[in-house]
């Protein structure tokens, strides 16, 4: 067992060091060079990563939920809370849809879906 979690502690470690690259913004303050990873990404993770491990906290422990469905719905409502915040950031900021932070929602997504098979 502690293995598995040793094992999660190296991927946190690894993801956290290679999302807190950074962005760097050009010499035009409207126009941002966005790297695939950044401080962005890494708070698109960390927050799709605390959606879904409280939604499984709260859904298995407060609720006669199984462990399965738990997961399932937390996760999927992780997900589904990560599209729409990118459709709205579209519609609202005239932004294009961002499928890099798409990638990093479902990165902590897996990473709370690690945690909690353990």
């Amino acid at each position: 067992m502690q293995k598995n979690y040793c094992l999660l502690i190296i991927i946190y470690i690894v993801l956290t060091a290679a999302l807190l690259n950074g962005q760097s913004a050009d010499t035009d303050s409207t126009i941002t060079k966005h790297k695939i990873i950044s401080y962005d990404k890494l708070q698109h993770a960390a927050v799709s990563c605390l959606i879904t491990l409280s939604g499984q906290y709260i859904l298995e422990d407060k609720t006669e939920i199984s462990k399965d469905d738990a997961l399932y719905y937390s996760a999927s409502s992780a997900a589904t809370i990560g599209l729409a915040k990118e459709l709205s950031d579209k519609k609202t900021r005239a932004q294009p849809f961002d499928w890099g932070d798409m990638l990093a929602n479902f990165i902590g997504i897996g990473f709370a879906i690690l945690i909690i098979s353990n």
